[in-house]
């Protein structure tokens, strides 16, 4: 049997970081981007046997071991495997997309803007 590993369960943080992540946010998810299943702004998913939650960076990006690398380790946040990997997919199609308006794969704007106009 084959076991399909979404972003969702990526252990990026070690369990000394985890521990304390998780004991900033309540064993509860932080994440508050926009979703159906948020109600209040924060994501009601806790850590239980049925729910993993993952210690990583605010905004993972297309590639969460590349921003984990530069990341304040003071800076990570609760995420529950859901909304973890809603997240790092929404900036993998953020990137896809820049890569169709500019051109070159994984470059993006030179200068970071939006419009493709440049500073």
């Amino acid at each position: 049997m084959t076991a399909t590993v979404s972003a969702g369960v990526i252990p990026v943080a070690g369990w000394d970081r985890w521990l304390e992540v998780m004991e900033r946010a309540g064993y509860r998810c932080q994440c508050e981007r926009p979703h159906p299943k948020h109600r209040g702004g924060r994501c009601e998913n806790e850590h239980h046997d049925g729910c993993r939650m993952v210690a990583g960076p605010k905004d993972p990006g297309p590639d969460p071991a590349r921003t984990m690398a530069t990341c304040d380790p003071d800076e990570l946040i609760a995420w529950c495997p859901d909304c973890w990997d809603r997240s790092v997919r929404a900036a993998r199609k953020a990137l896809r997309d820049a890569d169709h308006v500019y051109g070159v794969p994984g470059q993006g704007s030179l200068f970071g803007d939006d419009d493709g106009e440049g500073a």
